[in-house]
């Protein structure tokens, strides 16, 4: 009595809905009816709803396991050459042209591809009808990009997304810190920055004009001094340094040392 309980109750499970007819598969049939669905799947290469339909089947009831492979994944990808992200899409799309059939609406006035069914095949389920309808009342082409915009709007994103944007504007980047700030702020901050330029711009010419008098003073001293230019004007420079240090102390040296510096250069 209990293994008969136990019997019944298996094959309830096993009781899917595709296309209209219930497809009672029992213990018995399985691998007839897994060659069905794999059949179904190569034919219909084009119609997202009946490969779907069939793939969710197969990883619903673990039918193929019947081909000896441990996942869905490794089945649709060695067995139909397909990779698991489409196999996937195809069973999201499915589950998207189930919704709006059970809410009326015929073959010919839902989606005709699996990419106008993916972007309201993330949704939850009571959002799927409300984008749906506002997609045929827009009396426009069709396009995934339409029903993004669309799914945005019902599920509340379009709104986040705008708040995000205006908040983005508003708020000043690294190099728009002083047109962020408020009026009076700003013009201060651009009274201060030009007074520090002009300041950093006479300091700088300042600093050009003692370079340009330093120079023209070395280049005074070595003409009184007498010294040839080049490598022989160091060479006796050099050797008389070489002369003299022998007699001096340490402050006559140090003297020395930027005596011969300026001499040289």
């Amino acid at each position: 009595m209990t293994e008969a309980k136990k019997d019944t109750k298996t094959e309830a499970k096993k009781t899917v809905k595709i296309s209209g007819p219930i497809l009672t598969i029992t213990s018995k049939d399985l691998s007839k009816d897994l060659i069905t669905l794999e059949g179904t799947i190569r034919v219909a290469s084009k119609s997202y709803r009946v490969i779907g339909e069939a793939l969710n089947v197969i990883n619903n009831l673990d039918l193929y396991k019947e081909r000896g492979f441990k996942t869905f994944e490794s089945y649709v990808e060695i067995f139909f050459d397909i990779t698991r992200d489409y196999a996937y899409k195809m069973i999201s799309a499915y589950r998207v042209d189930c919704i709006l059939e059970e809410s009326g609406f015929k073959p010919s006035e839902r989606p005709i591809n699996e990419a106008q069914c993916r972007p309201m095949a993330s949704l939850d389920d009571k959002y799927i009808l409300p984008v749906w309808d506002k997609v045929t009342e827009s009396k426009k082409r069709i396009t995934a990009k339409l029903i993004n915009s669309i799914c945005d709007v019902v599920t509340g994103k379009a709104d986040i997304k705008e708040q995000e944007k205006k908040e983005q504007e508003n708020t000043p980047g690294n190099t728009d810190l002083i047109d962020g700030l408020p009026p009076v702020v700003t013009e201060g901050v651009k009274v201060y920055t030009e007074q520090e330029m002009a300041i950093i711009k006479a300091q700088l010419a300042d600093a050009k004009q003692r370079a340009a008098t330093a120079e023209a003073k070395l280049l005074t001293e070595r003409k009184t001094v007498g010294l040839p230019g080049g490598k022989l004007g160091r060479e006796l420079v050099n050797a008389g340094f070489k002369a003299l240090v022998g007699t001096l102390d340490d402050t006559q040296k140090a003297e020395l040392v930027s005596i011969k510096k300026a001499l040289l250069g």
